[in-house]
């Protein structure tokens, strides 16, 4: 019976070190802007995830990374969009909407889901009259497994057509949940 559960043990563990990672890289973030009431944390112990919290470190140093806001709730008046990204900072001086995921790879659905993201935020900064635009969309990924810190970004030439794919998700789910009502209504 142990045996049947050791795979589980394993795998509890090696996601644990991709969320240490995500953890350190979060807790960095609010102590970028708001040191005061957050302290600097510290590094991991384990040597996996202390490897990729030295990668987080180095991608900041490496690409300029001002933090600006962290566990942003956005909305969209405009397309009825309600959401919260992780991360808005400036990145080699541009300002983008980023997301931490503890995963074993990026999917496009993670850059979709950021694409409703940025044009909720570009909607908000519009209307606050505040001439700032959204310029690119990160992905920062910890692997789950191994700790590995990855970077993965996309810039404004594809923001329009990432987001009518989230529009276009958002009509099949309201479609699907009127089916799902329509053949419920229908049973006897």
């Amino acid at each position: 019976q142990a045996a049947r559960r050791a795979h589980t043990v394993v795998s509890r563990s090696a996601t644990t070190i991709g969320q240490v990672v995500h953890d350190f890289a979060e807790n960095y973030g609010k102590h970028k802007i708001d040191p005061e009431s957050n302290p600097a944390p510290k590094l991991p112990v384990n040597p996996d995830a202390l490897r990729g919290a030295r990668g987080f470190l180095a991608w900041v140093d490496n690409h300029h990374v001002i933090f600006k806001y962290m566990e942003r709730v956005l909305y969209s008046e405009k397309y009825e969009l309600v959401g919260r990204c992780d991360l808005i900072a400036k990145v080699d001086g541009d300002l983008v909407v980023a997301d931490y995921k503890t995963s074993s790879g990026v999917y496009p659905e993670m850059f979709l889901q950021l694409a409703g993201y940025q044009a909720m935020l570009n909607e908000e900064l519009i209307y606050a009259a505040k001439r700032q635009r959204i310029t690119g969309r990160l992905i920062l990924r910890f692997d789950k497994d191994t700790g590995d810190f990855e970077a993965k970004r996309l810039f404004d030439d594809s923001q329009d057509r990432h987001f009518s794919a989230v529009l276009a998700a958002k009509t099949l789910a309201r479609v699907m949940r009127g089916v799902k009502l329509e053949i419920n209504a229908g049973e006897e």
